[in-house]
């Protein structure tokens, strides 16, 4: 049995009391609240009791302030109890039954975890009971950071619920599950078949493509050119005016030719680096995996990266 408040306690408690209904007036919740806690954990009146239940709702914090209102009833009433103490006590017990229905509900429900697994959810940070794979808490309106662990995974959620409201969070620990993150994970593997490439293969592509763009642009001039000496000319007789242009059209012809050529052997050389000189990597093995593709009268490569 616990000793009764000696005067020093009584005295205490009427201070931090007064203090704590000027700090409420002034809209320091916070304040108000810490200097009731200290009242209440002098007195232990259904008075600082009740004091400390209100300001608790005010801020939102309906579960503690409940369980506050519920503890006026297991003081032991005192011979010498006053009627505000009395009055204090019916009001607890009707505010402790409002809020009842006030205080939110989270359903929390598991699935996909192996029956020999361990589960583990916890709500705001603090450890729930999983019974069935599941569990059931009462708690605050607003918003609830859930996270929930099995089978070496990890699934986290946000769920907001209002006053009365009952909300139900179903937590899927499959493959494709959204939201997962994995405690600890496995190198991502690649199809078997893959290559690493070996540099003689860029160099070759960066080669081929210059040579192929190149001959493409001087080709196009050169048709141009050849389109302008048909005009001026007659059969194979030029005025002197047309020889820049006929010789323009021949020196461009050459350069597409050159660079069409240079582009098949650098294409030849990226061949011979992709499937001579690249090394096959295993089907779990990592890194970049290029395919040299032919496409009309282009050429691409394929690949993951």
């Amino acid at each position: 049995m616990a000793d009764p408040p000696t005067a020093a306690d009584l005295e205490s408690a009427r201070e931090a009391f007064h203090d704590g209904r000027e700090l409420r007036q002034k809209g320091d919740l916070r304040g108000a609240l810490e200097r009731f806690k200290t009242a209440h954990a002098y007195g232990q009146t259904p008075v600082t009791a009740l004091e400390l239940g209100r300001t608790h709702m005010q801020l939102g914090e309906l579960v503690e302030a409940r369980e506050v209102f519920l503890s006026v009833a297991r003081l032991k009433v005192m011979p010498d109890e006053t009627e505000k103490s009395a009055a204090a006590r019916t009001e607890a017990a009707e505010l402790a039954e409002q809020l009842r229905a006030r205080i939110a509900t989270i359903v929390v429900k598991l699935s996909g975890v192996r029956s020999d697994a361990v589960a583990q959810i916890t709500i705001d940070a603090a450890s729930v009971p999983v019974v069935s794979l599941g569990t059931t808490r009462r708690t605050n309106p607003g918003t609830h950071l859930i996270v929930a662990r099995a089978d070496g995974r990890e699934e986290t959620r946000n769920v907001e619920v209002k006053e009365g409201e009952t909300s139900e969070v179903a937590i899927a620990f499959g493959t494709n599950s959204p939201a997962s993150t994995a405690i600890t994970t496995e190198p991502q593997s690649t199809k078997a078949g893959s290559r690493r490439i070996n540099p003689v293969t860029w160099i070759g592509l960066g080669v081929g493509a210059a040579g192929i763009a190149f001959g493409g642009v001087t080709g196009i001039i050169a048709l141009g050119k050849a389109s302008d000496v048909k005009t001026a000319c007659s059969g194979t007789s030029c005025p002197p005016s047309a020889e820049h242009t006929v010789d323009s059209g021949r020196s461009a012809a050459t350069l597409s030719t050159v660079g069409f050529a240079v582009g098949a052997a650098g294409l030849a050389t990226a061949a011979v680096g992709f499937f001579l000189l690249s090394k096959p990597t295993s089907a779990t093995g990592k890194g970049p995996r290029v395919v040299p593709v032919f496409a009309g009268n282009g050429f691409a490569v394929d690949g993951v990266f």
